[in-house]
């Protein structure tokens, strides 16, 4: 069946591109200073442990990492750790993912405000764990909180991910995933020519548009920005002409295709921006350390990632890395496709079935 779905953004624009990042210090010059990491679980389900960033490592010690319920009257964690786990530390470990598993696997519920705190477990060392500035089209439901002498709200996101016991992915709109962020550059006589991202729908879908955040600062430029089928068949092209758009900061540039086109289910397509002149554009990127476990709870999918070339080549896929750029649908069809392995004897498929009158 077929449902209307104007402006279905395939992925969405995530509000952590083209954003830098920021720390917030763990050392000893106060009483053992601690980041909470605030949100509200997307699901009812068991949590076991959770997975977040550092940034920069002076002095590694062993943390403490597990989640407390957070005050109704104050917002700050209530100082009881309901689940907990350790995790090392080491000098080297600048910007590194790190993951603590709980000793004991938390049942939480769908809605509940947890905070997933962090602290030195017995000695203090100096590092910092990474938040996200809170960026225009972020929820005010996830924050980081900090802790030095007293609770302090900061302006900034969670930079978090969750580790349910049934190895699900769900999305949260509270945090933050991406294991790096930056940008990737493109122009007509560079390396690459042509950037984008692959991606396959788990439904039928009329696409009537395409998307791309970028920056460039020469105006008198021009790109396009193309659809493929996985047998690099042009569907849809769009010629972006750079005088007649803003360039103050990273902008999406969403422009329709001349006609609808359809897109098949578990199909591969390629949606790729190409600069056609030689000034150097900036397409921003995430980049994780596993792609299915971290792009999974965003829109797109665990399926969904880099793909660039250079002077019409062959195609280089990254599944690690994703660029902002995507789809816009108009309608999909989620019906499950039906084989016909039996008629009666003496119709044809789609044949409509014989008038049957009362008698």
């Amino acid at each position: 069946m077929w449902v209307d779905t104007p402006g279905l953004w395939w992925s969405t624009p995530d509000p952590a591109y083209g954003q830098s990042t920021s720390g917030l210090t763990l050392d000893d010059t106060e009483e053992f200073k601690k980041v909470a990491l605030v949100f509200r679980s997307p699901r009812s389900a068991v949590l076991a442990g959770v997975s977040f960033k550092l940034g920069t490592v002076t002095t590694g010690q062993t943390l403490r990492v597990g989640v407390q319920d957070v005050s109704i009257s104050t917002g700050h964690p209530d100082g009881t750790y309901d689940a907990s786990g350790t995790v090392a530390v080491a000098d080297g470990d600048d910007n590194a993912w790190k993951t603590a598993t709980f000793g004991t696997p938390l049942n939480v519920v769908k809605g509940q405000v947890l905070a997933v705190v962090i602290q030195f477990d017995s000695t203090a060392g100096n590092l910092q764990i990474e938040v996200m500035p809170a960026p225009v089209g972020g929820t005010i439901t996830g924050y980081a909180d900090y802790f030095s002498g007293t609770w302090g709200k900061q302006a900034t996101s969670p930079w978090l991910a969750l580790d349910w016991s049934d190895g699900a992915h769900v999305p949260s709109p509270d945090l933050f995933v991406a294991q790096v962020l930056g940008a990737r550059g493109v122009s007509s006589t560079g390396t690459p020519d042509e950037i984008g991202n692959r991606f396959s729908l788990p439904f039928d879908a009329m696409c009537e548009a395409a998307w791309v955040m970028f920056i460039c600062n020469n105006a008198d430029q021009a790109s396009n920005i193309r659809l493929y089928d996985d047998a690099d068949n042009i569907l849809g092209t769009v010629v972006l002409d750079h005088d007649q758009v803003q360039f103050p900061a990273y902008r999406v540039a969403a422009v329709p295709f001349e006609r609808a086109i359809l897109l098949h289910r578990n199909q591969s397509y390629r949606v790729a921006f190409a600069p056609t002149t030689t000034a150097t554009h900036f397409v921003p990127y995430q980049q994780v350390d596993s792609g299915s476990r971290i792009f999974a709870v965003r829109n797109g999918g665990g399926g969904m990632g880099r793909t660039q070339r250079t002077d019409g080549g062959s195609w280089s896929d990254e599944q690690t890395e994703r660029v902002a750029a995507g789809v816009v649908l108009m309608a999909i069809n989620d019906a499950t496709p039906v084989t016909v392995s039996w008629m009666p004897q003496g119709r044809s498929v789609g044949e409509e079935s014989p008038l049957i009158l009362p008698r």
